[in-house]
């Protein structure tokens, strides 16, 4: 898609962004599983 992903103009930009935030989002609560087993395991 090159330079059109990257615009706000086309939906494949929206949805790229959207997965992006859920891929972030994702990764800050197994974070905080982790971050939780440790602390039960101590």
């Amino acid at each position: 898609h090159g330079g059109r992903g990257m615009t706000f103009d086309f939906l494949v930009e929206k949805l790229w962004r959207d997965a992006k935030l859920t891929e972030i989002g994702e990764g800050c609560s197994e974070i905080q599983r982790m971050v939780i087993a440790k602390h039960i395991l101590r």
